[in-house]
């Protein structure tokens, strides 16, 4: 979802203190600007300044930029590299952009059985326990559902032996 900028890291922080494992981002602001590093062919001023400028825009993953399939491409990949439960997506008030892609993003993930949360916030600290209740209550159903398979898993297991 919208970029989660420091110093208002509170989504973050809520996962990880409401039992949830931060496992990857697919924002501009964050993991992307990390990995495809921008190689300089050209060394004139025009390749320089080309290169300066795919070094800053390359990682953004703005809807309005890039090609949404191949965002929720690398959300997919994600998940199963990092064998993902579920996902926070968030939205900054008012990044119109960004909302309007959860809806394709949810129906594609339900398609993968991974449950997605809506959060919409922006850089104040008012929210912050509303925030805090609709997480905590998404990571328990996460994890009521991983306890199901389990016990699922179990039952079987047992029948089978």
């Amino acid at each position: 979802g919208s970029p989660v900028i420091f110093p208002n890291i509170k989504i973050p922080l809520l996962i990880e203190e409401t039992g949830g494992i931060l496992v990857g981002d697919e924002t501009c602001m964050g993991e992307r600007s990390l990995y495809d590093p921008t190689v300089v062919v050209d060394q004139s001023f025009d390749g320089l300044m080309r290169s300066l400028a795919n070094r800053y825009t390359r990682p953004c993953t703005c809807p309005t930029f890039v090609d949404n399939s191949q965002r929720i491409y690398r959300i997919k990949q994600m998940i199963a590299d990092h064998q993902v439960q579920g996902v926070v997506y968030h939205v900054l008030r008012g990044c119109l952009v960004y909302d309007f892609e959860y809806q394709t993003l949810e129906d594609e993930l339900g398609k993968l059985g991974i449950p997605v949360i809506r959060v919409e916030s922006d850089y104040n600290e008012e929210d912050i326990e509303q925030l805090r209740i609709r997480i905590e209550a998404f990571i328990e159903l996460i994890k009521l559902k991983d306890l199901e398979t389990r016990i699922s898993k179990l039952k079987k297991s047992e029948i089978a032996g």
